[in-house]
């Protein structure tokens, strides 16, 4: 396996192959850093993607324990969240934790509004306040008004998110 030297580029090298990144000699990585090369790479390029899975591994499913891993890597979020998407189909068999595949509009925030939806993953109640105004039904404003009575915690994180989706992301975000 190569080292992080080529972090740069695309993918192609001489004879045209797939950049590969580390993979840490564990079955999973070793099927996602060949899989979703350029997804992995963007990982591995940090410290906090590679260490948000480690930490998150750690806690067994418990949300509490995951929460606090995305707090004390925050930079890794999105990072993490691509590869998880990248790794859940081709890599399943060797990656029983990976994640389920991004629909287009979460791709999109996660790749170009990163730094936004990291800080809205840290706030617990951003998401939720996002899923259930999407949720409500057009123009119902006491559903909405239920929403930010539930989540309004998550209001300064989320504006900046939705903000991003508008500029970045409208043709596959739609108008949520």
């Amino acid at each position: 396996s190569g080292g992080g030297s080529s972090q740069g580029g695309n993918s192609s090298g001489a004879g045209g192959s797939q950049q590969i990144c580390d993979d840490f000699g564990t079955p999973c990585t070793e099927c996602v850093a060949e899989a979703c090369p350029n997804d992995w790479c963007a990982c591995t390029a940090t410290d906090d993607c590679p260490a948000l899975f480690g930490c998150t591994n750690m806690c067994n499913g418990d949300q509490a324990c995951n929460q606090q891993c995305l707090v004390q890597h925050q930079d890794g979020i999105s990072a993490a969240f691509l590869v998880s998407s990248c790794a859940g189909g081709p890599c399943s068999a060797s990656c029983p934790q990976g994640g389920e595949e991004l629909q287009p509009c979460g791709t999109c925030l996660f790749q170009s509004c990163d730094e936004v939806m990291n800080a809205c993953l840290v706030e617990p109640t951003c998401m939720p306040l996002w899923q259930c105004l999407i949720d409500c039904p057009q123009l119902d404003l006491s559903c909405q008004e239920a929403c930010y009575d539930t989540f309004g915690e998550g209001v300064d994180e989320l504006e900046p998110v939705l903000d991003c989706a508008s500029a970045n992301c409208q043709p596959v975000c739609g108008d949520d």
